[in-house]
């Protein structure tokens, strides 16, 4: 059994703002159970799947995702 309180490594964790599948508010307390320090939650332009592949992730998301892992990066 896994329990997000015992994730004590980085979180990114994105939710799209047009996603109904998953909203940005139903992922967002989510954060709130991980046990990591260094956890970060971001709203991103997009639907589910768009969030990582739709025509705007490359210029808007993936960006933000490449800076949050080279800070975290040796």
């Amino acid at each position: 059994t896994a329990y997000l309180k015992d994730i004590k490594c980085s979180v990114l964790a994105v939710g799209g703002n047009t996603d109904i599948i998953v909203t940005a508010d139903a992922v967002k307390p989510l954060m709130d159970l991980i046990g990591s320090e260094d956890k970060t939650f971001k709203v991103v332009p997009g639907g589910h799947m768009g969030v990582v592949s739709g025509s705007q992730a490359p210029t808007t998301v993936w960006p933000e995702v490449s800076t949050w892992l080279a800070t975290r990066s040796e």
